[in-house]
């Protein structure tokens, strides 16, 4: 069944079925298991000046980056290091004006596909973080893309 998900902080579209799987008071996390996806969404109250967004949008990617690879760590067999490739990543203002856009795309070799979405306003720091396990089914590779699609965020 599709989804409309209206929150007070963003709006977000698919035309895919996904179920709630985790949440606490800092993030929600949802599944789809037709494609073999997970997103997981947070929303941090905290006060970005402007003059400060750009640099706490680097921190945003690098801390979220840094989670990941610990996440990912600590499941792999002997603590061998995981295959994390980035190949695509951007920080830049928002082009409303209002805040900093985060967004960087890899691969976790021979596990996952992933993407990351961020925006840092002067009100709060947004994320969304979206891995879908490796396949070779067609626009496997695509999910990522297909969510932030279906995402719009109230800024700021």
């Amino acid at each position: 069944m599709p989804l409309d998900w209206q929150h007070a902080e963003f709006r977000f579209q698919s035309p895919r079925d996904w179920d709630q799987i985790a949440a606490d008071a800092s993030h929600v996390q949802l599944l789809c298991r037709e494609a073999r996806t997970t997103l997981t969404l947070s929303i941090v109250a905290c006060e970005n000046p402007p003059e400060t967004q750009e640099s706490a949008g680097r921190l945003l990617m690098e801390e979220r980056r840094k989670a990941h690879l610990e996440a990912v760590t600590r499941v792999r067999p002997n603590g061998l290091a995981p295959d994390l490739r980035y190949d695509y990543e951007r920080l830049q203002p928002h082009r409303s004006g209002n805040g900093f856009e985060v967004v960087y795309e890899g691969i976790h070799t021979g596990y996952s596909c992933f993407g990351f979405l961020g925006y840092v306003t002067t009100r709060k720091a947004f994320s969304l973080f979206v891995e879908t396990a490796m396949s070779y089914a067609p626009g496997r590779r695509a999910i990522f893309r297909e969510v932030v699609g279906g995402f719009v965020i109230t800024l700021p």
